[in-house]
């Protein structure tokens, strides 16, 4: 239902400022572990915004480029980049 969703959005929200909180305050294991566990939500549930995963993907990228593993930022950017391209979401 729709009030199902919106307390999902809700609680995506909550998990997207938790790990920016955490990053800002040079915690990354902390960020990495709220964005993980949400991707991995995000990946399980067929309704989830795609617009949703690739923000959490970008974020997972800072996450990781923070902490110095370029390789693995590369990786998760792509991945929010290909999201956007075949949603057809733009990019600034």
């Amino acid at each position: 239902t729709s009030q199902n969703n919106g307390l999902k959005n809700i609680y995506y929200i909550a998990a997207y400022l938790t790990a920016e909180l955490a990053l800002k305050n040079c915690d990354g294991d902390t960020a990495l572990g709220i964005i993980t566990n949400t991707i991995v939500k995000l990946e399980k549930n067929r309704n989830t915004s795609p617009m949703i995963l690739m923000i959490f993907k970008s974020l997972y990228a800072k996450v990781l480029r923070f902490k110095n593993e370029d390789t693995q930022a590369s990786f998760c950017y792509n991945q929010a980049k290909q999201i956007a391209e075949s949603n057809n979401i733009k990019l600034i």
